[in-house]
């Protein structure tokens, strides 16, 4: 018996989403000096995802914390713009947008910590990330895989990256 990750995430999860971030950025070819902006705005926003979190693990009410979690995001992302000065379809599409991100698995996958589970395991491990994975950056992510399972119970493990393949395989 033993462990096999296929394209698993190595780095904790809200790393992994930034680095991946980037690289989707890099491959739509756009400029550092957009990246660099966009990659703020992003880490301020799962900034306030892991916050929300924090307060439901801390106790408050899941459904109290969802709602103050949609008034901040609503207010990010308008900033000072009224809500009334926007389209019914962008107060649509924001509002969409806004309630994909109160789902619980956002805030799980950027709490999320790999090495955490990785340093529990007692069985053999082979993790494999393609070389072309725009989700999972493979050498980092294989990096981190083996060094938790190094660390922790695992008797044997063994990375791949496999060259022309993307996160699906």
């Amino acid at each position: 018996g033993g462990l096999v990750l296929l394209a698993g995430m190595g780095l904790p999860g809200r790393e992994s989403l930034l680095d991946q971030h980037v690289r989707i950025c890099q491959a739509e070819g756009m400029p550092d000096d957009d990246i660099r902006p966009s990659l703020a705005q992003k880490k301020a926003l799962f900034d306030i995802l892991i916050d929300t979190q924090a307060d439901i693990d801390a106790g408050l009410p899941a459904a109290q914390a969802l709602q103050n979690l949609r008034a901040t995001l609503l207010g990010v992302f308008l900033g000072d713009i009224r809500i009334s000065d926007i389209s019914e379809y962008d107060r649509d599409e924001l509002g969409s947008v806004i309630e994909s991100l109160l789902e619980w698995e956002w805030r799980y996958l950027l709490c999320v910590d790999p090495s955490t589970n990785l340093l529990q395991v007692t069985c053999p491990v082979l993790a494999v990330v393609g070389d072309r994975d725009a989700h999972v950056e493979a050498e980092r992510n294989l990096a981190a895989i083996e060094s938790a399972c190094v660390r922790g119970l695992v008797p044997e493990v063994e990375v791949q990256v496999l060259p022309d393949h993307n996160h699906l395989f």
